[in-house]
């Protein structure tokens, strides 16, 4: 093992990303995406339904949405061009159809939260291009949770760096 690879116990510690693909309009079918994508969202909603089912509130989705995400809380899994391209794959064969059911919009979030500092995203041009090419805007957040005593930072396990 290198020493700069942590136990699988500890993966958790590290980092936690995910990717989230929205399919979004205000007449946009979720129930037509689910069918036509061949997957469950994590989360959907229609316009005009209450945003929280169980609790009091008057606050209603401002459109219909689809939702699918894809997260690890490892470093194994770091690749998230590679989760975006996935999502890209499913999705790219059925624009047409999608827009039929009134999507009128795309866009990802790719989150990255680091207890160890290391905010590095990278993606490739393939990926951008074809994020272009479905008109899906990309939101990125980091968020950096660095701890100097985590034991990424120890001296026993830097001094082989």
């Amino acid at each position: 093992m290198n020493e700069r690879e942590q136990p699988v116990e500890n993966l958790f510690l590290t980092n936690d990303y995910s990717v989230e693909v929205t399919l979004a309009g205000k007449d946009f079918d979720p129930v037509k995406a689910s069918q036509l994508l061949g997957k469950e969202p994590t989360k959907s909603g229609r316009c005009g339904e209450p945003r929280h089912l169980h609790q009091e509130s008057d606050a209603c989705w401002k459109e219909s949405f689809w939702s699918y995400e894809i997260s690890s809380r490892d470093d194994i899994h770091e690749c998230r061009d590679h989760h975006i391209s996935c999502l890209i794959d499913d999705i790219q064969p059925h624009m047409e159809a999608l827009k039929e059911a009134g999507m009128e919009r795309v866009y990802f979030y790719y989150t990255l939260a680091s207890s160890i500092g290391l905010l590095n995203i990278k993606l490739a041009p393939a990926t951008m291009r074809r994020l272009s090419e479905i008109e899906a805007n990309l939101y990125i957040s980091c968020f950096d949770c660095f701890n100097p005593n985590h034991a990424f930072w120890k001296e026993d396990i830097a001094e082989g760096i």
